[in-house]
């Protein structure tokens, strides 16, 4: 186990003391315009390094310890299908952070992946809800439309919500401390985080963004593990996954209810997200402060007093009276 540690340690510590020449040889770069107010072009290839390092993960176990990935995905069909999927997904995102490409093609390319993946790995096809009450619905006639719509409504808002540094990668970074503690698989989940590390310093220095190609990737991974252990472990119920990606789910629905109000296309660009509303009242650190104490703390407190419910009621009035008061001021 140590091994794969340390050369997870080496291939990160690479990548950042080469940094400058890496960025400089792939060419692929976030440049600033009306909507993004960074003052030059920065990187965008966060998404890639976390790319790296997860096939690295993969390789190493495929190699040493099959097994090991076995207890998590059950086959080498369903391991297979993982890896040719997220790398479907992550070159449809590097094709639109090269090209930028019209929201029909990216949607269409994302249902196309997701049922292939979907027709291959029927353990994310959900047949039936699980709530904390021990309330089931079942949902078989509507399994394969649930489970694309909520890839698609995920990795929209996920999208969405990587508007500022730090913010998407903090949140899929408590996403996977979240899952590491609900699935028991602490190894694996804290290899995932690794080079997390390296993501967030260059992010933090403005030197480098996950761009689209990582957002659509760590959306898809979250939305991946949601389904695959969602009804397989009794701590991730649907009200546990309602909790977690509350927020950029609320705030997607709030942005896109503005732009249908003001008769703007649904997936054109704006600042009213929350992160934005923030940004120009509090500055970026403050910003990042409230929005991540908003996911996190209701889910931690969550593990004292284990109502959900309560917890879902008390971070939706935050949400609401901190977009109410933003917007009053």
């Amino acid at each position: 186990m140590e091994k794969i540690f340390l050369i997870s340690f080496f291939l990160n510590f690479c990548f950042l003391i080469f940094h400058n020449k890496i960025f400089h040889c792939l060419n692929l770069y976030d440049y600033p315009n009306k909507i993004k107010k960074h003052r030059h072009k920065v990187s965008c290839t966060g998404g890639l390094l976390f790319l790296l390092n997860f096939l690295l993960i993969f390789l190493y176990y495929l190699i040493q310890d099959l097994d090991f990935l076995l207890n998590i995905f059950n086959s080498k069909k369903k391991i297979i299908s993982f890896l040719i999927s997220i790398l479907l997904v992550f070159i449809l995102g590097l094709l639109d952070d090269k090209y930028n490409l019209e929201p029909k093609t990216k949607i269409t390319s994302l249902i196309i992946i997701i049922l292939i993946s979907i027709l291959i790995d029927e353990s994310i096809l959900i047949n039936s809800l699980y709530f904390k009450n021990n309330y089931i619905l079942h949902i078989e006639h509507f399994s394969i439309f649930f489970v694309l719509a909520s890839f698609l409504i995920f990795m929209n808002s996920f999208n969405m919500f990587d508007g500022i540094n730090l913010q998407a990668s903090l949140f899929f970074s408590f996403v996977m401390m979240m899952l590491l503690v609900k699935s028991g698989e602490v190894y694996f989940f804290l290899l995932i985080l690794t080079p997390f590390l390296v993501i967030l310093y260059l992010n933090f220095q403005n030197k480098q963004f996950i761009g689209n190609s990582g957002s659509l990737l760590l959306s898809y991974i979250i939305g991946y593990f949601f389904l695959k252990f969602h009804g397989q472990i009794s701590t991730l119920k649907v009200e546990d996954i309602l909790l977690i990606i509350l927020i950029p789910i609320y705030d997607s629905i709030r942005v896109v209810v503005i732009r249908l109000i003001n008769k703007n296309k649904i997936f054109s660009g704006d600042n009213n997200h929350i992160h934005h509303i923030l940004l120009k009242k509090l500055g970026l650190y403050k910003s990042i402060f409230i929005i991540q104490t908003l996911i996190i703390v209701p889910n931690v407190l969550s593990f004292f007093y284990l109502n959900l419910y309560f917890w879902i009621i008390i971070s939706s009035l935050f949400y609401i009276t901190l977009i109410f008061t933003l917007d009053r001021k």
